[in-house]
């Protein structure tokens, strides 16, 4: 599509390659034209785009109802772990995602959801080698990356407008059985100091065996959402490619008490299913071409979690002889034995036993990340309890493509639906599957298909040439567009409620609490986050950092001011703030310290808005703004400041989490440090 495709990296931090240098330096990407990449041309040419922007301003009308808000990584957050000893990559691990009823999010591959994340649409795929069907991306938890936790794929925002009418990512999709276990274990063979193992190194790739599949969204009315995949064979021979677009809702009925509102998709025809919720009203999810219709609960399969059956485990390299032979038995060995009988186990005390295993004796990180032992009031895992129905269950559409299991074929109706296509894409040669979520279903619905999502490229085009004017360079154009891309991908819907998720939910036993309450954010009873937020990174941080934020908005105001302005609010609310007047950091420990740099990222997107738009700017946000950041000063002045000097101390200053030494600790020397440029 003539996008330019980067190095594999966050996708979210893409922006920073485009940013210009810091005040007081040099550098060639630091004025594009005659103006800065954070300068706006005042005054900017309408477009389509402009014109819906203006309408969701005005409120008149709600083009951001769907974006691309669905998490790439809801497993393995702190959101999720309801265990004791706070290892939240532990609790709801990679291995049993496919299998578990998220409690408060979704993930998914190029995931698009309504702003209440009620409905979620995604893309999961097969290449007829994989032990497991992609529905979601892979990575390493924490304690099992040499440098922490990093996302092991390959895939790429291209190209985004800030209403979301037309959105597009690539994903690279091996053809030969994804290397999930040979990542995990040459990962755990490297130390700190070594590089990161990444699926390039695997081999994978070699003799471009993969496919590239582009997925585009686009929209022609708010409600009506067509989604296009182009899969491309890059390889030197024909191969088989399975492909499974889905629409699914939040479970959010599993949780609540009786009179919980059960949404419900249900069989039309092969083609086509009717979806209900009293929030969204009636849609049809609809797939062009010869497919079979496949249909499920949201819900955990509770018996697949408890099973022995070797035969539902999704990674087995046990039986991998020739990569074993090829390595020292010591380590691996235990492991391998382990793993090959237990791996269905979710139990931490079970876990705690694989990393004794896997980690050699006397490795540091071993012993940093091998949990306790959970305490007897533990229970049952809290996503196995509450009202589960008889299935099938999430894991149906894996269950149906890759061991041939009928259930989802013949179910009549669920609250996840999927369409399973299967084709054989020649060498250098291309397939294109259309699906369409709409409040019609009447006649041929796939008609102007290709109109439309042509219609809104070219929408896309008129409004970043506006924004672009005076930047002559393509190259450039192309970066800043891209980078713009990766920061409008990178919203998510964050749903967090800190008293419920302590309480517990009325369907489900009440979880520990004094334990639980011990290991963070005890203090936040107050916070109760249902928003779209804008995220460091979907998959690495699936969680909003809070001075990450105040950041992210400069860029975000270049093409959507009313939005950054929005967000910069968001955190100052009362259902965020601290009522010490303390701005939350992020899920890990919403008590810790992050530079204030709110106060400076209002002013600059104030700045920005006001040439954007011209006038006096928007005074009322900056008066708002400004009244709740005084509080926000006066906890910094009574909490950060020992000295009375009115200079900061502490904190995430200078160098973000990878300093030396934490900042929000005692130094190993004593003393403090006063830092005025985190002032």
């Amino acid at each position: 599509g003539g996008a330019l495709l980067p190095r594999p990296s966050a996708p979210g931090r893409a922006a920073m390659a485009a940013e210009p240098a810091m005040e007081g330096r040099r550098s060639p990407l630091k004025t594009w034209g005659s103006r800065s990449l954070l300068d706006p041309l005042p005054g900017e040419s309408a477009s389509a785009e402009h014109e819906r922007l203006k309408a969701c301003d005005s409120g008149e009308d709600n083009w951001k109802k769907w974006g691309p808000y669905v998490s790439e990584r809801q497993w393995g957050t702190c959101r999720e772990d309801y265990g004791t000893n706070g290892n939240s990559w532990v609790y709801l691990p990679f291995d049993i995602a496919h299998q578990v009823a998220y409690r408060w999010g979704e993930d998914g591959i190029a995931g698009l959801c309504d702003e209440a994340q009620t409905l979620c649409l995604s893309l999961a795929m097969w290449n007829g080698r994989d032990p497991i069907l992609k529905e979601r991306l892979f990575g390493l938890g924490g304690p099992q990356g040499n440098h922490g936790e990093d996302v092991k794929e390959m895939y790429y925002y291209l190209d985004a407008t800030p209403t979301h009418s037309y959105l597009k990512m690539l994903y690279k999709y091996p053809q030969q059985a994804f290397p999930y276990d040979r990542i995990r274990l040459e990962s755990a063979a490297l130390g700190t100091a070594d590089p990161e193992y990444e699926l390039m190194d695997t081999g994978i790739f070699d003799d471009d065996r993969y496919f590239d599949v582009f997925i585009e969204y686009a929209r022609e009315s708010i409600d009506d959402v067509y989604m296009k995949v182009d899969v491309h064979n890059r390889g030197p021979e024909e191969a088989e490619f399975h492909m499974v677009p889905q629409a699914f809702f939040r479970n959010t009925w599993s949780w609540e008490g009786p009179g919980a509102e059960r949404p419900v998709i249900e069989r039309i025809d092969g083609n086509a299913v009717s979806i209900k919720h009293s929030k969204l009203g009636q849609l049809y999810f609809s797939m062009e071409g010869e497919a079979q219709l496949l249909l499920c609960d949201n819900e955990t399969n509770c018996a697949a979690l408890k099973s022995d059956d070797l035969r539902l485990r999704p990674f087995d390299f046990a039986s991998d002889a020739v990569f074993w032979a090829a390595r020292s038995p010591t380590l691996e060995q235990p492991f391998r034995e382990y793993y090959s009988v237990h791996f269905r186990a979710c139990d931490p005390a079970d876990m705690a036993s694989v990393y004794a295993h896997f980690y050699a004796p006397g490795d540091a990180r071993g012993a940093a990340f091998v949990p306790a032992a959970p305490a007897a009031s533990d229970g049952p895992m809290y996503h196995t309890t509450g009202h589960i129905g008889p299935g099938p269950y999430k894991d149906a559409f894996h269950r149906y493509v890759i061991k041939g299991e009928l259930a989802a074929a013949t179910a009549s109706k669920g609250t996840k639906a999927g369409f399973h296509a299967k084709c054989s894409v020649p060498a250098g040669g291309c397939k294109t599957f259309r699906v369409r979520l709409s409040t019609v279903n009447i006649g041929n619905t796939f008609e102007d298909f290709d109109d439309v999502v042509s219609s809104a490229k070219e929408e896309g085009d008129a409004f970043y040439a506006a924004l672009q004017g005076d930047i002559a360079d393509d190259e450039h154009r192309r970066i800043q567009r891209q980078a713009l891309a990766g920061m409008i991908w990178t919203k998510q819907f964050y749903n967090f409620d800190i008293y419920t998720f302590f309480e517990g939910d009325p369907a489900c036993p009440t979880p520990p609490q004094a334990a639980r309450r011990a290991i963070r954010n005890s203090d936040w009873d107050h916070m109760q986050n249902c928003d779209v937020i804008s995220m460091p990174d979907k998959w690495e941080f699936p969680w909003y950092a809070t001075w990450d934020l105040a950041f992210h908005c400069l860029p975000l105001a270049l093409v959507d001011s009313h939005f950054a302005k929005g967000q910069l609010r968001l955190i100052t609310r009362e259902w965020y703030m601290h009522p010490n007047g303390q701005l939350p950091a992020f899920e890990w420990n919403f008590s810790d310290v992050n530079p204030p740099v709110h106060a400076w990222a209002s002013w600059r997107v104030f700045q920005i808005d006001k040439k954007k738009s011209g006038g006096a700017g928007d005074l009322p946000f900056l008066e708002e703004m400004f009244h709740k950041l005084v509080i926000n000063f006066t906890w910094w002045v009574n909490r950060k400041d020992a000295e009375g000097k009115n200079i900061f101390q502490g904190g995430f200053l200078g160098l973000d989490n990878i300093g030396v030494f934490d900042r929000g600790g005692k130094l190993p020397t004593g003393g403090v440090i006063s830092q005025s440029d985190g002032t």
